[in-house]
């Protein structure tokens, strides 16, 4: 979430999901309030994939493989998140960065900070997450 735009693009490019957050962004751009939905949908999401991410304890080669995908899934949701807050609601990174830690504190609290129960965040936020996720890549459809 740190990087600038053109890295999230550049990192989009490469791996051929340069449509997945600028679609939406462009059709969110003129509905300021679906902008802030869809921007705390995909911090939830990220922050959801990247902590299903930190979970994985096994080394693996399988759970290497599925940490690796679920870090790209919130990497990618998180860059979604920056582009709508800087391209549709004209925020600033820190305000977003904020919003970040406090939904990723949230989202530990609800696991009550032990990996042992990312049960209850899958749950709630698995399928959810996933759709968006899809939605995004089918350009916002």
């Amino acid at each position: 979430m740190q990087s600038s735009p053109s890295r999230a693009c550049a990192l989009l490019a490469r791996l051929g999901l340069i449509g997945l957050t600028l679609t939406p962004v462009a059709a969110v751009a003129q509905n300021p309030d679906r902008a802030t939905q869809l921007q705390q949908s995909a911090l939830e999401c990220g922050s959801y994939f990247s902590l299903a991410a930190h979970c994985i304890g096994d080394a693996s080669p399988e759970s290497r493989q599925l940490q690796g995908r679920l870090e790209s899934m919130g990497n990618l949701m998180s860059q979604g998140a920056a582009m709508i807050a800087q391209g549709a609601l004209h925020q600033s990174t820190d305000g977003l960065l904020a919003r970040a830690q406090i939904i990723q504190n949230s989202l530990m609290n609800e696991a009550s900070n032990d990996c042992v129960n990312l049960s209850v965040l899958i749950v709630k936020y698995d399928a959810k997450c996933k759709a968006l996720l899809r939605d995004m890549l089918a350009g916002g459809k």
